[in-house]
């Protein structure tokens, strides 16, 4: 993949919500693994004794350390992405990790970099990127993070968590300026990378809806694509904007999604880039819906949040998006006038009775 420059940070703050890069692939090794074992001192033979491993492992190889994929973050970074415009870059953290998949010994790996957040800090601003690590072949992925790195553009020293010093207006700017844009504004991508904004469908009924390509709940795709193909002509419109937020059940590139979304449920309503729905570097668009609509409706008989709930999930706020395709009703004025619950299907009496009042309200 070529490198990415960015030259100044008022530059980067134009991608948060957005993927910004993927990294080439990079092979773990045998030798990468032994060097890493040496250096850490965890020798388990898991890691370090292919005999035993092809034999007794549930694996069937080597596998590298957790902490060696996630160590090989930074590299993967600076290979993929240059940002100028600061003196310098400090690690901060990281938010959360998850390792869902073992790295094989002689496995590819390849990272794709979200850019999630911007905040101002005292010298500069505090990023943080949300990092899948894919391992090619494999819909699974290696890992899942959230690093935070901190880059500065002044002289002064480095603050400290608590510092209240004054802060550069980069992230604070681009807050009151999001304020100020119609829901028909917000700048958007379709799954083709070409630039576009829900204005295109001004006067339209719009149905948003977040998807993914591995989810229990993708085949609704089939009914979305039915219920587009009946009402398009009334009025209606279906926006599909992928999401990875919810299990990392949509780990692919945007070309990968569109060809799934072609090859198996024949989609032609219009999809949109993969963006975040859910926490840090929520895109505006999910924001503004959320604002509107901050409960979603749900079937009197439901019973997928305790099933949700049984595996642990939970909605951490009352107004996060539960899971997978989740819907929001916008009306012929822009009003973002209903929200649905995942299980919702697209046929059930809840949606459309929702969605025949919204097409003719005139």
């Amino acid at each position: 993949m070529p490198k990415i420059t960015l030259h100044t940070l008022e530059e980067l703050k134009q991608w948060v919500g957005k993927e910004v890069a993927v990294s080439d692939w990079l092979q773990v090794t045998q030798d990468r693994i032994d060097r890493f074992a040496d250096a850490t001192g965890d020798h388990q033979w898991i890691h370090v004794d292919p005999a035993r491993a092809k034999t007794e492992s549930p694996f069937g190889a080597t596998i590298a350390h957790g902490y060696l994929t996630l160590s090989l973050l930074p590299h993967m970074m600076m290979e993929t992405l240059d940002v100028q415009g600061g003196r310098m870059s400090i690690n901060y953290g990281l938010n959360r990790v998850r390792f869902a998949a073992p790295v094989r010994s002689g496995d590819r790996i390849r990272t794709r970099f979200t850019l999630a957040e911007l905040e101002d800090i005292p010298g500069g601003i505090q990023v943080t990127w949300h990092a899948l690590i894919e391992i090619d072949g494999q819909h699974k992925p290696a890992c899942v993070a959230e690093m935070i790195v901190r880059r500065y553009v002044q002289t002064s020293q480095p603050s400290q968590p608590g510092d209240t010093g004054n802060a550069t207006p980069i992230a604070a700017q681009q807050r009151r300026q999001d304020m100020n844009e119609s829901i028909y504004d917000i700048p958007l991508r379709r799954i083709d990378g070409s630039e576009a904004t829900l204005g295109a469908f001004r006067g339209k009924v719009i149905l948003v809806v977040n998807v993914a390509s591995a989810c229990g709940l993708t085949p609704q795709y089939a009914g979305l694509e039915k219920l587009y193909e009946e009402k398009k002509d009334a009025g209606l419109v279906v926006a599909g904007f992928p999401a990875n937020e919810f299990g990392a059940q949509e780990p692919g590139s945007n070309e990968e999604i569109a060809g799934f979304c072609a090859a198996k449920f024949g989609i032609k309503f219009p999809m949109f880039e993969k963006i975040v729905v859910k926490g840090p570097g929520q895109h505006l668009l999910y924001q503004r819906l959320i604002e509107a609509q901050p409960l979603a409706r749900e079937k009197p008989d439901s019973g997928f949040r305790a099933k949700l709930a049984g595996y642990g999930i939970k909605q951490e706020n009352e107004s996060d998006i539960l899971w997978n395709f989740e819907k929001f009703l916008i009306d012929r004025n822009g009003t973002v006038a209903g929200r649905f619950a995942p299980d919702t299907e697209p046929g059930d009496a809840l949606l459309t009775e929702a969605i025949e009042k919204a097409i003719g309200a005139r």
